[in-house]
């Protein structure tokens, strides 16, 4: 049971920071530029 919760443990904490920073950088690198840009686009065509 122990070496069960020391291998859960492990795994836990290094894909949560992983997942974060992989998600982290791509979202905030593709969100603000794409969305503001989307945004005009789709705001400008359903205008029209």
């Amino acid at each position: 049971m122990q070496e069960l919760a020391g291998n859960q443990q492990q795994p836990t904490p290094y894909t949560k920071p992983m997942l974060a920073n992989t998600l982290t950088q791509p979202l905030i690198k593709e969100t603000p530029k794409p969305t503001k840009k989307s945004n005009n686009k789709i705001g400008d065509h359903s205008r029209h």
